[in-house]
């Protein structure tokens, strides 16, 4: 009957989530007992790079959670005057599936050794903007849901003259 298999779910769903609960206790007192390693390792990111014939400069776009280049690049090309701009659309170097799905998303960071993730996104976005931005171009940066931290991060380090910055849905 469907009220047995109701609890039968239930039930299966609580013995889940202690086993959970177990394994995630198990894994925090294994980490007392080793060591943790943190090693630089290259990895390439997606940029995707729209150009515009005589343009005003380079707009520069960092997507939201669970997103990736291509969806960052539509974005952009929705701004008001976008034609006369170069855009460039960068990806996180965090990639995974959608779930459910065979769609590559990424994210820009976790928790887990964040600084050192924000320093490995400044970098990329450093390389990005040395292969996409003429000298002395107007750089502008744009940032939806998690990727604005990287649009202002982008703004104020990257070592050049950035003109301003655009956020939507971030905090």
């Amino acid at each position: 009957s469907a009220k047995s298999v109701a609890r039968s779910c239930r039930s299966l769903t609580i013995r889940l989530r202690r086993l959970s609960i177990r394994c995630s206790i198990r894994a925090r007192r294994m980490q007392a007992d080793h060591d943790v390693l943190l090693v630089p390792a290259l990895t390439h990111g997606r940029v995707v790079v729209r150009r515009a014939h005589d343009a005003r400069g380079v707009l520069v776009g960092f997507h939201g959670y669970m997103e990736n280049a291509a969806t960052g690049m539509e974005r952009l090309l929705e701004v008001p005057g976008a034609e006369r701009w170069t855009l460039v659309s960068m990806q996180g170097l965090h990639r995974f599936y959608r779930p459910r799905s065979e769609e590559v998303v990424a994210s820009w960071m976790t928790r887990q050794d964040r600084e050192l993730m924000i320093a490995d996104n400044m970098e990329y976005a450093a390389r990005v903007l040395d292969r996409t931005t003429p000298a002395g171009a107007p750089v502008l940066t744009a940032g939806f849901s998690q990727g604005v931290a990287m649009a202002f991060r982008c703004a104020v380090r990257s070592g050049r003259p950035v003109h301003g910055a655009m956020a939507v849905g971030g905090d």
